[in-house]
């Protein structure tokens, strides 16, 4: 676990665009348009700071383990969607580089509503919904799905709180 590197000697300043604290209380995140600063709540201590420019949503795991940031959707250079949907874990050794360990999932999310990975509340699984299914992970392991739920037209889903496992979904109506 990564030791508290600074204080943060005075509030967050700026252009924020959103914030959020994790689950537990234990942290406190925000971003500014250069980067997303996470720091404990109890004592305002720095514990990363994430190279995510223009972030507009945040979130955490239900453990605090891991933060999820969305950015507006943009193309590279070959008209492709790039990723969007981060997930990076909450305190790490690593220098926060993107390409290092600090991220361990992305994802392609066009809309901003519903755009948040839901997990269980041991954070052992975490699910997205995509075109006619829910996609399942292994929360350490976000590069491949593990399970997969198909509904024709599903558009929302959640997954039950505490130790039982079990998912709804949400079909609306049809002419």
């Amino acid at each position: 676990m990564a030791e508290p590197t600074q204080l943060a000697s005075k509030r967050p300043e700026g252009n924020l665009r959103c914030c959020t604290y994790s689950p537990d209380g234990k942290f406190f995140a925000w971003a500014s348009p250069g980067q997303v600063s996470v720091v404990e709540a109890s004592n305002g201590y720095v514990v990363t700071t994430l190279p995510a420019e223009n972030v507009y949503e945040l979130g955490f795991s239900p453990l605090g383990t891991f933060i999820i940031t969305w950015q507006r959707p943009t193309k590279d250079e070959d008209g492709n969607a790039t990723k969007n949907l981060k997930v990076w874990r909450t305190l790490d050794d690593s220098a926060g580089e993107e390409g290092g360990r600090n991220v361990i999932g992305k994802f392609v999310q066009k809309n901003q509503t519903g755009w948040n990975l839901q997990y269980t509340s041991d954070e052992k699984f975490c699910a997205r919904c995509v075109t006619n299914e829910v996609q399942f992970y292994q929360s350490g392991d976000l590069g491949t799905v593990w399970n997969k739920l198909r509904v024709e037209g599903v558009t929302d889903f959640a997954i039950s709180p505490g130790k039982t496992h079990s998912v709804a979904v949400f079909v609306p109506e049809r002419k």
